[in-house]
């Protein structure tokens, strides 16, 4: 997968609400709530890639490296 950072369409958040991504990957957990908010997104905005430790479906799945951040690429 080619990442969207190389084209200038992607972001990387490493913290949600004062907390970080790091150790919060778990079910249920910070990470898991903003990506499944994120694959809520209007069509009109949802990114093409949601990348975290968690594959939800739809554009997210998951790398091992993404363990201190979710990565929203466009």
């Amino acid at each position: 997968v080619v990442s969207r950072h190389m084209h200038g369409l992607a972001v990387d958040v490493a913290a949600l609400e004062g907390r970080s991504i790091l150790g919060n990957q778990e079910p249920g957990g910070l990470t898991e709530r903003a990506v499944r908010n994120i694959l809520l997104l209007p069509v009109e905005v949802q990114p093409q890639q949601v990348i975290s430790l968690l594959g939800l479906g739809g554009a997210s799945f998951p790398l091992s490296d993404h363990g201190d951040h979710i990565h929203v690429g466009y």
